[in-house]
């Protein structure tokens, strides 16, 4: 028993070629995977942390979206500002300075409107109403036979323009807005000097003024003319219906 025993534990441990390989190529296999694993959890660990970012980081994107940044409060004005300047709430708290100064196209009516006074005095209807270029002044023409010029935008009478023998259907500004323009149907086109409202000249039509206004230069009025309205019938004018230009001459 001993000896085959003594000769069985001497014979050497043997393997086939084939068996080798095999054992080779399935430790390979486990490294191989073992990487791939490794390399996968990596994978999904930063992205997961990227997604994790991006969900802390929503709110605060959505916070600058839905509120567009505060501009910088200007500084702040002496005491001994000048008495026309205006001082309003400005973002909360803080104020500023709003100097009267007019900016066409700078205001957003879509934001509301609020009535600021209720301009009283004509005793028929108002037919026709204008803006000065520099808006300091309104101007209006009624069937009363009269146009007054207002201040804006206090609403006070500055002049009642008397002369016209008809109804007012027709008011306009020159655009250096030292003149005033008014038609009616009377036959006649007024011109009066801003804010004075002293009378300048008539212009002479043939039929009743419908409209007048001043070319963007200054130079020209032009004036539409249409029948008589003071008849029942329906009269044309001498001339039919024309519009009528005039040119200033100085």
């Amino acid at each position: 028993m001993c000896a085959s025993y003594g000769i069985i534990s001497l014979i050497p441990d043997v393997r086939l070629p084939g068996e080798s390989m095999r054992t080779e190529n399935g430790a390979g296999k486990r490294r191989s995977k073992g990487v791939a694993v490794v390399a996968a959890i990596i994978l999904v660990a930063a992205l997961v942390a990227l997604i994790g970012y991006y969900f802390l980081r929503i709110p605060q994107i959505r916070q600058r979206i839905s509120s567009p940044p505060r501009p910088e409060t200007p500084p702040a004005t002496s005491s001994s500002s000048s008495g026309s300047e205006q001082s309003m709430p400005y973002m909360g708290t803080d104020t500023v300075t709003k100097l009267p100064t007019i900016v066409p196209g700078n205001y957003d009516w879509s934001k509301g409107v609020r009535k600021v006074a209720t301009l009283k005095g004509h005793a028929n209807s108002i037919q026709s109403v204008a803006f000065s270029p520099d808006g300091r002044y309104a101007l209006t023409g009624s069937w009363d036979y009269t146009a007054k010029l207002w201040s804006v935008p206090s609403g006070v009478i500055v002049k009642t323009l008397t002369g016209h023998k008809d109804c007012i259907t027709s008011v306009t500004f020159s655009p250096d807005g030292r003149y005033a323009l008014t038609g009616s149907w009377d036959d006649t086109a007024k011109q009066w000097s801003v804010p004075d409202g002293a009378y300048v000249k008539t212009l002479n039509l043939s039929g009743c003024v419908t409209d007048a206004k001043f070319s963007p230069d200054g130079r020209y009025i032009l004036c539409g003319n249409g029948r008589d309205m003071t008849s029942k019938e329906f009269v044309l004018p001498p001339e039919g219906h024309v519009a009528t230009l005039f040119e200033c001459v100085s």
